[in-house]
Formats: C-alpha cells, sequence, structure tokens
C-alpha cells in the first residue's frame, strides 16, 4: 500500500517501491537513518523509537522539483506515475 505525501512516500514494500522507480528513472531513495541507529550513538539513552523506527522502514524520498511534470517525463515514468496514482504497487 501506498500513501503518497508532498515529498515523501509511505510503502509497506519500501525496497519494491524504491526498484520500480529507481528503475523507472525516478531517482529516489530511502529517507533518513534515525540517528540512535548510527553507530556514533548507538549507546546513548533514548526514549521509545518505534515511530521513527516504523517509519524509517517505509520511507521513501522522491524527487522534487519544478521542472518535473508528466509532459516532462518519459514513457516509462509515465507508466509509473499512473498505475501508481491508484495507491497500488503494481
Amino acid at each position: 500500500n501506498i500513501r503518497p505525501g508532498k515529498f515523501a512516500v509511505l510503502a509497506d514494500r519500501r525496497d519494491d517501491v524504491l526498484e520500480r522507480l529507481n528503475g523507472a528513472g525516478f531517482m529516489s531513495r530511502p529517507a533518513w537513518t534515525p540517528m540512535h541507529m548510527l553507530v556514533p550513538y548507538g549507546d546513548s539513552p533514548r526514549m521509545d523509537l518505534s515511530m521513527a523506527e516504523d517509519l524509517y522502514r517505509r520511507l521513501i524520498t522522491i524527487p522534487s522539483s519544478p521542472r518535473l511534470s508528466p509532459q516532462v517525463a518519459t514513457p516509462k515514468q509515465r507508466t509509473v506515475l499512473w498505475k501508481n496514482s491508484a495507491g497500488t504497487l503494481t
């Protein structure tokens, strides 16, 4: 299930969606890594960060630019955009 946001997408199957987007020429990537998961901060005190960890597993950053539009997208990119506009990965 894909839920679009402004410059990011939450996807239950993040890696599948990333592969599809990048394969179509949309240079997308996983979002940030929470700081508590970085080596220098691994032993630092923290509260419950399960929400941050859940978002990390599902969040994808998508390209954003005033130049992006269906008119300048390649046919392959337009196919990905239309197939995903219903909120499903096909």
